[in-house]
């Protein structure tokens, strides 16, 4: 299965936001890469739509992209809660590839259309209901997540707080504005 022309658009559109918005995260010198990042954010749906960071970051973990980019895509799909608790970090040491992934995800549409945080998320939670209530093969299971080691090694956890992908995008809004207001980026 090859990406579908919806899920390429917002893949492109989140790379071209990264490159767009990398200096403001103190990237400017990683654009480039911010890039391909997020150009490859969801290429996990190649193999797994229910699961697609996971299998993103073991795909890509054979690529010799740095270990800091594969989390980031491993993890967008989490809180930053879940994120700090498994690296054992504060949310100040969250690496700004992610912050930046999180930030471009939720500015981009499915289709690649530009949008707000919160016509964002509310598209999000409508498309994943009709998704669980009509089906279409969808299993989404909500407590593993990954971590790729240093040597690229993909270990699956499990996450203790079962939360949609309305309440995780809700907890990376919350984080993006208080991330933005003490980097002074609003």
């Amino acid at each position: 299965m090859i990406l579908n022309e919806d899920r390429m658009n917002h893949s492109y559109h989140v790379a071209e936001y990264m490159y767009t918005h990398a200096a403001e995260y103190g990237l400017e010198a990683e654009k480039e890469q911010m890039y391909v990042v997020g150009l490859l954010h969801d290429v996990g749906s190649i193999r797994d739509k229910t699961r697609h960071e996971i299998a993103g970051g073991e795909i890509l973990s054979q690529t010799g992209l740095k270990e800091e980019y594969l989390n980031a895509i491993a993890w967008h799909g989490k809180s930053p809660e879940d994120y700090c608790e498994h690296f054992g970090i504060t949310q100040e040491d969250i690496p700004p590839v992610l912050v930046l992934l999180w930030d471009a995800d939720l500015h981009v549409g499915p289709k690649g259309e530009s949008m707000e945080i919160d016509e964002r998320i509310e598209d999000m939670i409508s498309r994943h209901r009709r998704i669980a209530q009509y089906g279409f093969g969808y299993e989404f299971d909500p407590h593993v997540a990954v971590k790729l080691d240093s040597t690229n090694a993909v270990t699956q956890i499990d996450v203790r707080e079962h939360l949609t992908y309305g309440q995780v995008a809700r907890k990376v809004q919350a984080f993006l504005i208080e991330y933005k207001r003490r980097h002074s980026l609003v």
